[in-house]
């Protein structure tokens, strides 16, 4: 995604995750328990569908449940498969399946009649790409280079599969960077500095809706990024299998064709050689270092922001095919936080969720709870 693109879009998803709040957390000044998992993927949930396929869909209720459940339920599915040995796959897949497919199904249907009325303006010349500032808006013209794929149950298809990196693995890094957050025994220095940085940089560009102002909060994108490290999806990443001939990885190590290689991200984000006190949640650990050098004048080094990939940090993946998608959700994730920092008074229910392994995938904390109460009932 280009940088024109996430300028264009920020002001319509910090819109709809203000809309959001408001309608899913609520205007009360009053405490309120909710299901942090849940609620905080219904935010992001929002914001992924007003980007994905627009107005008026984006906000149905049923339509963003339905995405919600299709993107969970397929991750958890592709889990589940994983804990089988590769001979069985195919005979348990069809019956693990069968909740993704439910709900890929009630989503495809649901979203097809807005695709046929697009395709319908499109071929009647009535179609402008700037009409509807969505994806879907800017997927028909390319799929009307070939007929074939000018189809709406096929286009339907596609938004589908984005549904799982959209919404899931975004959800799951900012509902952990909650958790992470708020059951913290720093929370107070955190959120004091973290609410100083977006009032002062709201100041500055007279709102956080713009790209420029999202850039500029250092310390929102650092505490994201020290979350994705201490609380990975996965315990392993970047797979690769060999298929001719043989690698050299060095140290006199070659591999065959046949064999799949693969990284191990969570020992490398906790080890100490890469990072001081590894199993300490610092939220400003990526930022303080640059504030520290400007404070001595030293302009020297960029920061690492959430979406660099480096030989210790590989949530994205790494290198050329690191994920493509990281912009808008690293974008997404700070529109969200910052507003939750500058609006609400969140409290963790109970102790922090222990983290649990599944196989490779880390489960996520689907039974925390959260208190929460807006700040003031009209703080926007």
């Amino acid at each position: 995604m280009a940088p024109s693109d996430l300028r264009r879009l920020a002001p319509m998803t910090a819109n709809e995750t203000d809309l959001a709040f408001r309608d899913i957390w609520g205007v009360s000044t009053s405490w309120k328990t909710i299901r942090g998992w849940d609620e905080c993927g219904k935010i992001i949930s929002r914001a992924s569908q007003r980007f994905l396929i627009g107005l008026p869909l984006s906000r149905d209720e049923t339509m963003l449940e339905t995405s919600r459940l299709y993107a969970n339920a397929l991750l958890v599915g592709g889990a589940i498969i994983n804990c089988f040995p590769p001979w069985m796959r195919w005979v348990v897949a069809p019956l693990i399946s069968i909740r993704a497919r439910y709900f890929q199904a009630r989503y495809v249907k649901m979203l097809i009649p807005t695709v046929e009325k697009r395709i319908r303006e499109y071929e009647a010349g009535q179609y402008k790409e700037s009409d509807e500032d969505d994806f879907l808006q800017r997927m028909i013209p390319m799929c009307a280079k070939d007929a074939e794929q000018l189809n709406a149950e096929r286009i339907a298809l596609r938004i589908a599969s984005l549904l799982t990196p959209l919404i899931f693995a975004i959800c799951y890094v900012f509902s952990h960077t909650v958790l992470d957050i708020y059951s913290s025994p720093d929370k107070a220095e955190i959120l004091a500095g973290l609410e100083e940085e977006c009032r002062r940089v709201s100041a500055e560009f007279g709102g956080l809706s713009s790209s420029a102002s999202i850039n500029a909060l250092k310390d929102i994108d650092s505490t994201i990024r020290e979350s994705m490290r201490i609380s990975d999806v996965m315990v392993t990443n970047i797979f690769r299998d060999v298929t001719t001939g043989e690698v050299d990885v060095g140290n006199g190590l070659r591999v065959g064709p046949g064999v799949r290689m693969l990284f191990p991200t969570q020992n490398i984000h906790m080890d100490p050689d890469n990072y001081d006190d590894p199993t300490r949640f610092d939220a400003f650990r990526f930022s303080r270092p640059f504030k520290d050098k400007k404070s001595l004048g030293d302009e020297s080094g960029e920061q690492d922001f959430i979406t660099t990939p480096t030989p210790t940090f590989m949530p994205w993946g790494y290198g050329r095919h690191a994920c493509p998608g990281r912009y808008f959700a690293a974008q997404s994730m700070k529109q969200a936080l910052s507003y939750l920092v500058l609006n609400y008074d969140v409290e963790l229910v109970g102790p922090p969720p222990k983290r649990k392994a599944l196989l490779n995938m880390m489960i996520p904390p689907v039974d925390a709870k959260i208190r929460i109460r807006r700040k003031t009932a009209d703080q926007t």
